[in-house]
């Protein structure tokens, strides 16, 4: 039972298809968020494979027509009675204490609307996020020929990056016309890897591998003249 004083939040989950195979797990690290009185709200958009059983608290409402990933948010958002809302994809979990996290941010700062925060992406068989498999290729299959496939928009991301150029130089004077500069210039200071975009090819072989890299570190010296 919810703590006195704890905030409300509902945690709106749209699913469809394929996507019914991951819902059971991410509706559960939703219920066992701690610090909060949560509820779940599961919007059945309009799949064609049956929801796995979710549990007698999880409410669970059906789209009649398929709908895109934001109305089908929409069709949730329109039952929700708590203050706060948190939208979750079917095939994503939430770290214990996420809800809560937010939350305290959002109790903190009354005029903010929203909070986010940083997300973790792993290989479903290993635990780990790979070169070989960076996303969970099992979750993508080809569509029935002559039909449209139900991939939203922007669905593959490459991975974040860090990059930091650096430059120093030095004058010196040689005489009163004439100086000579010393530059030093290094991109990728810290030659931190900047991986490329995993392949996105359906079928191919290096579907969801990463096979390039942006350029490593490059240290630069050089002499300069002016008069």
């Amino acid at each position: 039972m919810p703590g006195r004083g704890q905030p409300s939040v509902t945690v709106v989950v749209p699913v469809w298809d394929a996507y019914c195979a991951f819902v059971g797990e991410c509706v559960e690290s939703a219920a066992r968020q701690e610090g909060l009185d949560v509820h779940v709200v599961v919007v059945d958009n309009a799949s064609d494979r049956r929801l796995p059983a979710l549990g007698k608290d999880v409410r669970v409402i059906r789209s009649p027509v398929r709908l895109g990933v934001g109305a089908a948010r929409n069709l949730g958002l329109s039952q929700v009675e708590t203050p706060y809302v948190a939208f979750l994809d079917a095939d994503d979990v939430l770290l214990p204490g996420a809800l809560a996290f937010l939350a305290e941010h959002l109790e903190a700062a009354p005029k903010c609307v929203t909070s986010g925060g940083r997300f973790v992406a792993w290989n479903p068989e290993t635990g780990e996020r790979t070169l070989q498999r960076d996303f969970n290729t099992a979750a993508f299959a080809p569509n029935a020929q002559y039909t449209i496939g139900n991939l939203g928009r922007n669905t593959m991301r490459q991975r974040s990056f860090f990059g930091w150029d650096f430059s120093a130089m030095k004058n010196f004077q040689l005489h009163e016309r004439a100086t000579l500069q010393f530059r030093f210039e290094a991109f990728q200071f810290t030659n931190t890897p900047r991986f490329g975009q995993a392949g996105n090819g359906l079928g191919t072989n290096n579907f969801g591998t990463i096979t390039g890299a942006d350029t490593p570190r490059n240290l630069q010296f050089g002499l300069k003249l002016i008069w």
